[in-house]
């Protein structure tokens, strides 16, 4: 899926949804190199913001102006009150070299871009009033600060959220400058123009000292940066940010439909060692059921026994993956076998009661690993409108074989010895065991079907398949 139209019913309710301008590289967020990707990317979108795009609510990169923006600092009394206002940067839009990083986060990600520049200008208009030293100053000039080799590094924490497709939003946002010197021109600071030219030089020669004066104003920099860069993520979904190259397209009406399908899910569940909010996706590789809690047995004459917080954890790493899409005139079927080399079951098991006559009464983590298991599951499907045709589940099925099964109750009993060798004796009993537990995999099936429809309600069948 190399493009991802969720945002049709989003334009209706909000007029805002936009796809990321076909100029701007697109990087796929779950391989390693996706942040030498964002880098690349990042350059060649200020490279082409040259020109603003009103259309995604970005403005020009090359002459950025903080026209509400005054600062102020000195007092007439004893010294020189100073105002600058009118500040604007030029050539923003043209680094020299980018490097990007983007870490994703449960709660918010953060965006660091450090941009490095053979030069900027910094551009002001300056209203002085005061005197230096006993020399009387009432003026308003024009200056022209230009920064050497600057590095402008740029730090945005954002946050998710919903608008009937997931957006990005900043949420904070810093910035930090660092060069290696400064040139500076107060064109007119002074009206003897040898006096202004021998100012300006010596303000240049110490430069360091005259910018430590102005670092705390980085802070008041960073909403104006924060702003620019929200207005541009609040037209453009997260799914239109990132590629989802990963997530091969197949034709339905070719041949080897069913091949390229085994191999599309096999390349997806691969992706998903990290969850895709954007597209309703959880990680795979850690699936967990907090939820879900399964009894059995009494504590009368026997064991009550209570398993939750369940998880599997290696779906995303399958060996093989064979696909099958039966396409029918009401219902359409897919059905997916995955194998695997080994998958973990676990969860915390409480057990209440008496094993023969030894009284029981503990909570201990259990983990069951399934050697060479095959996962199959077959989702029933059906269309509807919404704006565009899509699939829902409406029916799954779920089925568990295995080569082999090793336990590990981990404190079942107190003595170490005792509960490695039950533990040794339930892995040689596995298939009966498992034969046991082959009724409960029902519980699973609504959970597996409401993780993919999750999927399925943001993206249309269109972009599910060619054809």
């Amino acid at each position: 899926m190399n493009s991802f139209v969720l945002c049709l019913l989003t334009v209706v309710a909000f007029g805002s949804c936009l796809k990321l301008p076909s100029s701007f590289k697109k990087c796929d967020r779950k391989r390693t190199d996706f942040n030498q990707c964002l880098s690349e990317a990042i350059h060649g979108a200020l490279k082409i913001l040259d020109k603003p795009l009103p259309s995604h609510g970005l403005p020009s990169l090359y002459d950025v102006e903080f026209p509400d923006l005054v600062l102020e600092f000195g007092n007439r009394t004893y010294g020189l009150l100073q105002k600058y206002d009118q500040i604007r940067f030029i050539g923003l839009s043209k680094p020299e070299n980018i490097n990007a990083k983007l870490d994703f986060g449960p709660l918010t990600s953060t965006l660091t871009i450090e941009a490095t520049y053979s030069q900027l200008t910094l551009e002001a208009e300056l209203e002085a009033q005061g005197t230096i030293v006993l020399l009387p100053v009432n003026v308003i000039t024009p200056i022209e600060d230009t920064l050497v080799n600057p590095t402008l590094t740029l730090s945005f924490e954002l946050a998710e959220y919903d608008k009937g497709t997931t957006f990005f939003s900043v949420v904070d946002s810093k910035v930090d400058i660092q060069m290696q010197g400064i040139n500076f021109d107060y064109k007119q600071i002074f009206s003897n123009e040898i006096l202004n030219e021998e100012f300006n030089s010596a303000m240049s020669t110490k430069w360091q000292s005259v910018f430590a004066h102005f670092k705390n104003f980085e802070a008041i920099f960073a909403p104006r940066f924060g702003r620019i860069f929200n207005a541009f993520l609040k037209k453009v979904p997260v799914v239109e940010l990132f590629d989802a190259s990963s997530f091969q397209k197949c034709d339905r009406r070719s041949t080897n439909f069913n091949q390229c399908l085994g191999k599309s899910i096999h390349g997806a569940l691969t992706s998903l060692e990290k969850p895709l909010k954007s597209h309703g996706l959880p990680s795979l590789y850690d699936v967990v059921f907090p939820d879900l809690h399964v009894e059995f047995g009494n504590s009368t004459y026997g064991l009550k026994q209570k398993s939750s917080n369940l998880r599997f954890t290696g779906l995303s790493n399958p060996q093989d993956v064979a696909a099958r899409m039966d396409f029918g005139p009401v219902t359409s079927t897919l059905t997916i076998e995955a194998t695997y080399s080994k998958i973990k079951w676990s969860s915390e098991w409480k057990a209440e009661g008496a094993v023969v006559l030894l009284p029981l009464n503990v909570v201990t983590p259990v983990e069951v690993v399934l050697v060479e298991p095959v996962f199959t599951l077959k989702f029933d499907l059906q269309e509807y409108e919404r704006g565009g045709t899509y699939f829902r589940v409406v029916a799954t099925g779920i089925d568990i074989q295995t080569r082999d099964l090793t336990f590990n109750f981990k404190k079942l009993f107190p003595s170490e010895r005792l509960n490695r060798e039950f533990n040794s004796a339930m892995t040689e009993k596995w298939s009966e065991i498992f034969a046991r537990f082959q009724n409960m995999l029902q519980i699973y099936t609504p959970l597996f079907g409401a993780m993919f429809d999750g999927f399925l309600e943001k993206v249309p069948v269109a972009e599910l398949f060619d054809g």
